[in-house]
């Protein structure tokens, strides 16, 4: 249980840091403000 429990916290930083990548490259690409 603790090893589902660590992966879904790694699944979740690393949805989060995705996310945040791709919110950032569509900013500097069209100049977007919306996040």
């Amino acid at each position: 249980i603790n090893n589902i429990f660590y992966t879904f916290i790694l699944k979740e930083l690393f949805f989060k840091k995705v996310s945040k990548a791709f919110i950032f490259n569509n900013k500097t690409k069209r100049g977007k403000r919306d996040y």
